[in-house]
């Protein structure tokens, strides 16, 4: 909700309120309203409408999330956040409302202060960042860690803000991608996603250092977690080389062992593994790879989404380390980077 505060003045014997409102970004989503016989409808943010000064196109949530409140939807996308105003009945936008008894008044208004200075859209550093400005949603916001600009999804559920960089839960984004692709990422930051080895890289390259966090779900409902206090990936030169330290496990988790290791990136179409075979190719997705097999690669959280637990060797999603066998895959993973002090 914009965050806003009223001046109440007296000025040549009339009672003045000025009313000033700050910038709110407001992304419309879009998701199934079950409501509406599942139809796929705009969805409003949190909070109240009225206070938006800048629309902006979100993702795709295929189910509707839980909520404390009812959402608000729509069925057509306003050209700006007048337009949405508009659709919600608010009232004209204003820096200064009067209520005055006597209509020939007049107030100097010059040193009053306006919005016109507060309308840019807010962007943090990164999601800790936001999360320190009472920023305790979960959603896709707009952050700057290294002087570009750039929506991620930042996961504020851990009294800590989290961004999120690998997320997989049901297979509707297809993860065997070419080289670009992983560099610059794709898939919906809304659903499932890979932020991009370029990001990662920029991100992780500065000091002080960044955290990685991943938490993987098996079939039975098991979850379990691994993190690395100091992560980091190198250049696009270096081929996107992970630097992982050793793992540990966050109190009162189950720990998922260390999955990760000191390796080239590898795709399909860039193959960087230590092994004479194409491993990115024959499993489908891309990796830190070694080799092609568990005893070489403990993990791949990039491969082939399978609705069950039971895959051929290899072909799924899977961590040695805690699930044990290549050959039983996860049925949801989340890779997520924090940094560690003041950023």
């Amino acid at each position: 909700m914009g965050v806003g505060w009223m001046w109440n003045v007296i000025v040549a014997g009339c009672f003045v309120t000025v009313t000033w409102v700050s910038a709110r970004m407001c992304v419309l989503g879009t998701e199934p309203d079950e409501s509406f016989g599942g139809k796929v409808r705009f969805v409003l943010p949190p909070g109240d409408p009225c206070s938006c000064t800048e629309l902006k196109l979100g993702g795709h949530n295929s189910y509707a999330p839980p909520r404390n409140d009812k959402p608000v939807y729509i069925d057509n996308l306003p050209m700006d956040a007048e337009g949405l105003r508009k659709t919600q009945g608010c009232p004209e936008e204003s820096t200064r409302r009067e209520s005055t008894q006597m209509s020939t008044s007049k107030v100097e208004t010059s040193d009053l202060p306006t919005t016109r200075e507060t309308l840019a859209p807010v962007v943090y550093t990164d999601c800790q960042d936001a999360f320190n400005n009472r920023q305790t949603t979960s959603g896709v916001y707009t952050i700057e860690p290294y002087g570009v600009e750039f929506d991620a999804y930042c996961d504020m559920t851990t009294e800590k803000g989290y961004i999120v960089i690998q997320k997989r839960f049901d297979g509707s984004v297809d993860f065997n991608k070419n080289w670009a692709d992983y560099q610059n990422g794709f898939g919906d930051l809304n659903g499932e996603s890979w932020l991009g080895n370029e990001k990662l890289h920029q991100i992780t390259s500065q000091s002080p250092k960044y955290e990685l966090l991943v938490t993987l779900t098996a079939f039975d409902g098991s979850v379990a977690q691994a993190r690395y206090s100091d992560f980091s990936v190198k250049s696009n030169e270096d081929n996107y080389e992970i630097n992982p330290s050793s793992a540990d496990t966050p109190e009162n988790t189950v720990s998922a062992g260390n999955g990760l290791e000191s390796k080239q990136f590898s795709t399909f179409d860039h193959d960087h593994d230590d092994g004479d075979l194409n491993c990115a190719e024959l499993l489908s997705g891309g990796w830190w790879f070694s080799h092609c097999s568990d005893s070489y690669t403990p993990s791949n959280l990039n491969g082939v989404y399978s609705d069950t637990p039971n895959i051929a060797g290899y072909l799924g999603i899977y961590w040695t380390p805690w699930n044990g066998y290549s050959d039983v895959s996860l049925k949801a993973t989340e890779m997520k980077i924090r940094c560690l002090e003041d950023c």
